[in-house]
């Protein structure tokens, strides 16, 4: 277990809830440095997809791989392809 985690379990934070995303572009480098988290947790997700073209293909197909058992929905909040969210919400908690 990394050191920074058992730092954050000894501050009482040792579970993720929700995990909001919008790290312009960075989104889904993040999520792959956090699958573990993902799966230990099953934190509900809200991830901008629209900084990049490919994201609105990788980053569902990474999720949908690696968190098997959420609900998946895609929110559009703008006229074009701007403010685009994929939102997970574990199946236990749907």
């Amino acid at each position: 277990m990394p050191q920074y985690w058992k730092s954050l379990q000894a501050r009482g934070w040792g579970r993720v809830d929700l995990v909001k995303l919008d790290v312009e572009g960075a989104e889904y480098e993040v999520l792959l440095g956090a699958l573990e988290t993902l799966e230990r947790d099953r934190p509900q997700l809200a991830i901008c997809i629209y900084h990049r073209q490919e994201d609105y293909i990788r980053i569902p197909l990474l999720l949908r791989a690696h968190c098997p058992e959420y609900v998946w929905h895609l929110g559009h909040y703008r006229a074009g392809f701007l403010e685009t969210v994929w939102y997970g919400i574990p199946r236990e908690r749907a």
